[in-house]
């Protein structure tokens, strides 16, 4: 959004507060404009509520109202959150995982239609035998990260331009979220 990359642009070295608040903005901005909700309606009258819901999202952005955009993306992530624990911890339905690993497959993602037939769950963390696995799998550290990188100057910024940003979203995969949201980019 030309918003937020003004700001970003404007945020001198004097004002890290909002040179911080410009890219978070920048990373949470798809979410919190372009996602589905999480309940959609399919159908024509499902893609009418959902126009609806993006002409809503945009105006409130353009009228600068974005607590009530941040409240409510907050709150669309807690629900979705909600629904993949409900969706985890309900039996194992193998009629289900079949046509969900069919459809996968008619999407050509081999790879996810596989792991979702072949799951075997977690394992518990509590048991002993799992716990050592673990502890053998993955041993603690012997000495500490160092703080600096040596022969990295620690006031050096990494400087992410528009093209490689658009470089980035192109090579996502689709059907897939990106980092800790569970909104997937497309």
């Amino acid at each position: 959004n030309v918003r937020v990359i003004r700001a970003l642009r404007h945020s001198g070295p004097d004002n890290e507060i909002e040179e911080v608040r410009a890219l978070k903005m920048l990373l949470v901005l798809p979410s919190i404009l372009l996602r589905k909700q999480p309940a959609a309606r399919g159908g024509q009258q499902g893609r009418l509520a959902t126009a609806r819901l993006l002409a809503s999202r945009f105006d409130r952005w353009e009228r600068g109202d974005f607590g009530s955009l941040v409240a409510e993306w907050s709150s669309d992530c807690a629900k979705e959150s909600q629904q993949r624990h409900t969706r985890r911890s309900r039996p194992a339905d193998p009629e289900r995982d079949i046509k969900a690993a069919v459809a996968l497959l008619s999407k050509g993602k081999f790879s996810d239609a596989a792991k979702l037939l072949e799951s075997h769950g977690l394992a518990d963390i509590s048991d002993p035998v799992v716990l050592q696995q673990m502890l053998t799998k993955h041993p603690r550290r012997r000495t500490a990260m160092p703080p600096v990188i040596p022969g990295l100057d620690a006031t050096d910024r990494l400087v992410v331009g528009i093209s490689e940003m658009q470089e980035s979203y192109r090579g996502l995969k689709t059907d897939k979220a990106q980092g800790a949201s569970p909104w997937k980019y497309e």
